[in-house]
């Protein structure tokens, strides 16, 4: 089949067209054959699984799965498919990276089939739920797609004299015809490399060239020497002599066998993409430099209540699309304005059910392969039950974090609690015992007014003295209420540094004492460090106050020693001779406040130290963390507070966290409600 020049430049625009969109979105792509060895997948594909691309061709699920069973249950999935010639939806499996890190991939499924419709194997889409899985969160950004489809083909270059026969022919051309050397085919009459069904057709065209001078130009097919036919594009040319006369052709020949296949190859992708970008779930939406609308997905179909007929052609401002159309138009000229893409964060809008719902939006530039700017890519997704499950989860890590922190004060009013009473029930005691020792001493005194014989009241009053033993008591009472008092203190103090780190209902920013904080926070987590460390604090007297969330900062700052503390106990485990030490500093500097948090601990390897503030990341053991710490810690200190934390680390040695909050400065957030 040959495309003209207008039908295959079509072909090329709108495969660059959703190559380009294809490029943007960030779902993965995957072909298998029937034995289930990969055969094509996009870049967002193999980044997801962490394979280089050339490392992952061919794989089987079973040297990236997880498990055996899940193998089985791709394996079974497939086998379904297969029978059945439906595709599937959901499937969901888990897998571990080139780096051992374990990822749940959700995946679709359908049959891949030749141009005869024979089927060939599998294709199907896939996602990275790893976070839906292990937090019920959902959606991930998606990923991109690129690849070459139209090369180039060798030429040949051969040279005829006016009977037909081969003067020369360049090493291409002997080698595409299949002749070892040019000695071969010198000679040789140009019919015998042109099927019989064309050969009169071809003479009759350089006969009319000659007489007319209109070059042969044309798409014909060629033979080889073993007699197998190609395809090929022809250009021809006459040589002349000095005096003008024709004494030969020039015949440019290229094999166009690869094109021709890249050709089918480009209308069935065609098809392909338009079906795989239609079954993507991420709504998705080109809109032109003019705001038209180029492209519009079944998904944003399905989430706006507008079909794709409707829409097309039409400037997006002048649809009832129903979100927040001021936050979004803002967006889309900041993403016009500027190279990078642009997130739009609980995008509110009203779902086809009637209720009120989020999106999270990320805006795109779409550039021409020249690098003109062409139109922007408005990729997006339902995330209103993701928020909700996000907030129930968050009540969830909260709940947990008092119950921790409760228990751990709970043991720490318990001491000084248990000899309050101890000292209490002593002084009950006592208070028995002095009283006899005064009964008895009142008797003396009235006998004595009275004049009456004292001798044998004497001697009760020393036996009662002696046996109650009076000396003891007036040395002991006097330390059991100062006891007593530092008990109370104790508690009392416990209480008030509860009371400073929880600042409850306050959500807006403040002044606060930043080593006030810390002496607070070291008292409601003592229970953590004080069997596994000493604590030592050097703090700069001259510190400022700092303007800041209280209640989330001390949050970071808990986190902080508490993770001290766990890599000491992590140490010791290893080395039971380790004394375990942590030390915490502030400094005030010219333009920040410094806090650091060092601790002698099993510190960070090199290989994990860039991913210790990424999302669910932990090298706790399973159930000792969720791996959201460090990156609460991080979005509170760098986004909330615009300032910075990084961490200096020794394998073996222990590390030192970093922590720079600027003096008064003003962040994005605190033009919202609360600092949450």
């Amino acid at each position: 089949m040959t495309f003209d020049s207008d039908t295959e430049n079509e072909l090329l625009k709108s495969t660059e067209k959703y190559r380009i969109i294809l490029e943007s979105i960030e779902e993965g792509y995957y072909e298998v054959d029937l034995r289930g060895n990969l055969t094509f997948f996009n870049d967002a594909m193999a980044r997801m699984n962490g394979y280089p691309p050339d490392e992952m061709m061919g794989m089987h699920s079973r040297e990236y799965a997880a498990s055996p069973k899940d193998v089985e249950h791709l394996n079974n999935e497939f086998i379904k498919v297969f029978n059945t010639g439906q595709s599937a939806k959901g499937i969901q499996y888990e897998i571990i990276t080139k780096d051992g890190e374990r990822k749940y991939l959700q995946t679709s499924s359908s049959l891949l089939k030749d141009s005869k419709g024979k089927p060939i194997g599998f294709k199907g889409i896939a996602r990275d739920i790893s976070e839906l899985k292990k937090a019920q969160l959902a959606l991930q950004e998606s990923e991109e797609r690129h690849r070459s489809i139209i090369k180039t083909s060798p030429d040949t270059i051969a040279f005829f004299d006016m009977n037909y026969k081969v003067e020369m022919m360049n090493p291409k051309g002997c080698k595409l015809f299949g002749y070892k050397d040019e000695k071969e085919i010198i000679g040789q009459y140009i019919l015998k490399f042109i099927p019989k069904e064309d050969q009169d057709r071809v003479i009759h065209e350089f006969q009319n060239f000659l007489a007319t001078n209109i070059p042969f130009n044309d798409e014909l097919f060629l033979l080889k020497n073993d007699g197998k036919k190609f395809p090929a594009e022809i250009r021809t040319a006459i040589t002349k002599d000095q005096e003008g006369r024709p004494t030969g052709f020039i015949i440019l020949a290229r094999d166009i066998t690869k094109r021709r296949q890249d050709e089918t190859f480009l209308k069935n992708s065609h098809e392909r993409i338009t079906l795989l970008i239609n079954s993507i779930s991420s709504i998705l939406i080109a809109v032109s430099a003019n705001n038209t609308i180029e492209f519009w997905n079944t998904e944003a179909e399905r989430q706006f209540g507008f079909t794709e007929k409707e829409v097309l052609g039409r400037v997006i401002f002048e649809i009832a699309i129903p979100w927040d159309w001021r936050e979004l138009a803002k967006e889309i000229e900041k993403c016009r304005k500027g190279k990078k893409s642009v997130r739009v964060d609980d995008l509110k809008f009203t779902q086809t059910s009637g209720k009120e719902g989020l999106l999270g939006i990320r805006l795109d530039n779409i550039f021409s392969r020249e690098g003109s700017r062409r139109s922007i890519l408005i990729q997006g997704a339902n995330i209103t039950n993701r928020k909700i499950l996000e907030s129930q989860l968050g009540q969830a890590q909260k709940l947990e974090a008092i119950g921790s922190l409760a228990a751990g004060i709970a043991h720490e009013i318990n001491t000084p609690s248990q000899y309050v009473g101890d000292n209490t029930r002593f002084l009950k005691d006592a208070f028995g015992d002095l009283k006899a020792v005064m009964n008895q001493y009142e008797r003396l005194l009235t006998t004595a007014k009275e004049g009456g014989d004292l001798s044998g009241l004497v001697s009760d009053v020393e036996r009662i003295k002696k046996e109650k033993d009076l000396d003891y008591l007036m040395e002991d009472i006097p330390n059991a209420i100062n006891q007593s008092l530092e008990g109370i203190e104790r508690v009392t103090s416990i209480v008030q540094s509860v009371k400073e780190f929880s600042h409850p209902e306050q959500k807006e920013k403040t002044y606060i004492d930043i080593n006030k904080s810390l002496e607070s926070t070291i008292t409601v987590a003592r229970n953590e460090w004080k069997y596994v460390a000493e604590l030592e604090t050097i703090f700069d007297k001259d510190l400022p106050l700092l303007f800041c969330y209280p209640g989330e900062l001390n949050q970071v700052l808990l986190n902080m020693i508490v993770n001290a503390a766990h890599a000491i106990e992590q140490a010791q485990r290893m080395d039971g001779e380790r004394k375990g030490k942590i030390v915490l500093c502030t400094e005030n500097q010219e333009s920040h406040i410094v806090i650091k948090i060092k601790d002698n601990g099993s510190g960070i390897p090199p290989e994990i130290k860039e991913k210790i503030f990424d999302p669910f990341f932990t090298t706790k053991e399973v159930g000792k963390g969720t791996g959201q710490g460090l990156a609460i810690s991080h979005s509170v200190i760098v986004e909330k507070h615009g300032g910075s934390i990084r961490v200096i680390s020794e394998p073996g040695k222990g590390s030192e966290f970093i922590i720079e909050l600027p003096k008064d400065v003003k962040t994005d957030t605190d033009d919202q409600t609360g600092g949450e």
